[in-house]
């Protein structure tokens, strides 16, 4: 559902990371681990960070375990 609900340019934030959503599909983010940006299916990214994390509607930087979506820009 909420893969559904984001935009291209929206930012998934949790303290330390950030994720952008590229398109409907797909997300890009940095990783040390497999050497530096990396693509990856937008619905599966999401899946995997609800898996350790829980979508809140506030930022809040001591929420270790909680991720805010972000729309910076306007849609038009």
């Amino acid at each position: 559902e909420i893969s559904r609900k984001t935009a291209p340019l929206d930012l998934i934030v949790w303290p330390g990371h950030v994720v952008i959503v590229l398109d409907k599909n797909t997300a890009i983010e940095s990783s040390l681990s497999r050497g530096g940006v990396v693509m990856s299916g937008l619905t599966d990214r999401l899946r995997s960070i609800m898996s350790e994390r829980v979508p809140a509607d506030k930022w809040h930087p001591s929420s270790a375990r909680t991720f805010v979506i972000r729309r910076w820009h306007d849609k038009n």
